[in-house]
């Protein structure tokens, strides 16, 4: 087993807002999107809206904290998730609704999901602005 480091293209993306996401190409089943990396999401999460991907089910339905309330949300593992180039196991993610979202982002830019801490912790991932990559560090092959 070789452990690399894996470097993936960061894509600035707006809300009508003006305010900018850093994101990462990323394609699920069929579905070809962005990740938004958000350090400050304890979890990654998937839009509730995806569908023609294979994943396991880990919980069917457990109490998360959002940011003003609680909802009951399925748990699940995802097998293949490609990030850039590589295809990437998510650990446990959590299933949620972006329609709110979807409202404050331009639709030629489809959001698969925000890539949370433990996707952070995972990879031993890190951030590069002045490359403007992510870096993944803990990657075994």
């Amino acid at each position: 087993m070789c452990v690399q480091e894996l470097h993936v293209s960061l894509v600035t993306i707006y809300t009508n807002y003006k305010v900018p996401l850093l994101a990462v190409r990323s394609k699920i089943g069929n579905n070809k999107g962005y990740f938004i990396l958000d350090t400050g999401a304890q979890i990654t999460v998937i839009n509730n809206q995806l569908t023609n991907f294979e994943y396991e089910i880990i919980y069917e339905s457990k109490e998360v904290a959002g940011i003003d309330d609680f909802f009951n949300v399925p748990f699940l593992k995802v097998d293949e998730v490609k990030i850039g180039r590589y295809k990437l196991i998510l650990g446990m993610c959590c299933q949620v609704s972006f329609s709110k979202m979807s409202q404050v982002i331009n639709s030629k830019y489809p959001i698969l999901g925000l890539l949370g801490l433990n996707f952070f912790m995972q990879y031993d991932a890190v951030i590069n602005l002045k490359k403007n990559k992510l870096i993944l560090y803990s990657y075994a092959t």
